[in-house]
């Protein structure tokens, strides 16, 4: 799961143009065909990538290819082995959040239920790349992503929010595919899950989850 959190984080990793780039000439298209043709390059080369570090650790190179993930992924500069893939994975979506200068509102104290890791994953990493991505599009001063935690007994609470804009009906079919995945792999884990908000400017979703 460390390599699908790091594939996803260096996939968002592509530079948002600046503000002043929407005040040229330049139509909406032209950029985001602009941005596209950027992805594709990454994409193209992240298979290499990983095939390379797979074949430092099937080698028993285990060293070489914690230094080459640290280098190739810059999130990863603090790589504890007493981390959850979980933990990695937020980290990760951390780093990348700050990056693009998102307002992150996280709960210090968050923690996570004793469930399928890879579920986990899953299911916050699509829940935070659709807020990257949405903040992105976001042309504005206020954008903003918080996750709120609270925790009863074996029952774990999280309510995600973040800024939005929608333009156009691919982006909301793509978001709505990512909520269906969400749903399909919490209700698998026995949890709930409801979108709360969801207008213009604002996304809202609420999640339990319960140890296994």
């Amino acid at each position: 799961m460390l390599f699908l959190s790091a594939c996803k984080v260096l996939f968002f990793s592509v530079k948002c143009e600046k503000n002043s780039q929407f005040k040229s000439n330049k139509s909406l298209g032209e950029i985001m065909k602009k941005r596209m043709k950027k992805i594709d390059f990454i994409i193209h080369n992240m298979n290499n990538i990983l095939f390379s570090i797979s074949g430092l650790i099937l080698t028993g190179h285990k060293k070489e290819a914690q230094l080459k993930m640290q280098q190739t992924f810059g999130a990863f500069q603090h790589i504890n082995e007493n981390l959850r893939p979980i933990e990695y994975l937020i980290n990760a979506k951390i780093h990348l959040i700050n990056k693009y200068k998102i307002k992150l509102f996280i709960d210090k104290d968050i923690s996570f239920p004793n469930i399928d890791e890879a579920d986990l994953c899953l299911i916050f990493g699509n829940i935070l790349d659709n807020a990257i991505e949405s903040c992105i599009k976001f042309e504005r001063d206020n954008k903003f992503i918080s996750l709120i935690f609270s925790k009863n007994d074996k029952e774990y609470t999280y309510e995600i929010s973040n800024s939005r804009i929608f333009s156009n009906k691919k982006d909301k079919n793509k978001s709505h595919l990512g909520l269906k995945t969400i749903g399909k792999i919490v209700h698998k884990n026995h949890g709930y899950f409801k979108i709360c908000q969801s207008n213009k400017d604002v996304f809202k979703l609420k999640i339990k989850l319960f140890d296994s």
